[in-house]
């Protein structure tokens, strides 16, 4: 199999400084890093072996993020939809009886799916979220979680109780790596979303 993929003749929008679009360009990926974004001369002669994908009226874009989900409850689409308070009636009754399995299921469907429509990123929180988190791990899309805050759901508890009272938003740890955007900056590891 060719580890290198050349997409050709298509519309590049960069999150460069300059916010640049390219057109008629090219974009070369070697394994599963992107290696090169450029115009067809000089790519070409870089991958001249490389599997070519014809990239004409199609766009490339940034992955984009998700900043508030609960992919796991990709199994529960539509069920409240035809009932009356469903969010009471259905939905929190069904989810008391999620099993650590079920959320991991979800995660794994809501994942590719997220990943089929260009979602590379989302923030999440839900049930059982270690079951959760190797879902996300194993689709291959990045994520952060914050813990469950939720002491009780169902229809008999129409308000949310939040554990960790006044405080919603932790900060991360300066990364550590030279290479994150984000070096010297503050990051927000889970928010009450």
């Amino acid at each position: 199999m060719n580890e290198n993929l050349l997409i050709e003749n298509t519309t590049i929008v960069t999150m460069n400084p300059q916010r640049d679009i390219l057109t008629n360009a090219y974009i070369a990926i070697s394994g599963e890093r992107i290696a090169a974004v450029g115009q067809v001369d000089e790519i070409r002669a870089r991958y001249p072996h490389a599997e070519r994908i014809d990239g004409r009226g199609k766009v490339v874009l940034p992955g984009l993020i998700n900043c508030h989900t609960h992919i796991s409850m990709s199994l529960q689409k539509g069920i409240t939809l035809a009932v009356p308070d469903g969010l009471y009636r259905v939905m929190w009754p069904v989810e008391r009886s999620l099993t650590p399995d079920d959320c991991y299921i979800g995660a794994l469907v809501g994942g590719a799916e997220a990943l089929k429509g260009g979602t590379t990123c989302v923030v999440d929180h839900y049930f059982h979220m270690e079951q959760v988190r190797t879902g996300h791990n194993q689709t291959g899309s990045a994520w952060r979680s914050g813990a469950h805050n939720h002491e009780s759901v169902g229809a008999h508890h129409r308000e949310t109780r939040v554990r960790r009272g006044n405080r919603l938003c932790a900060p991360l740890e300066r990364p550590s790596s030279s290479r994150d955007s984000l070096a010297g900056s503050s990051r927000v590891r889970y928010c009450l979303a």
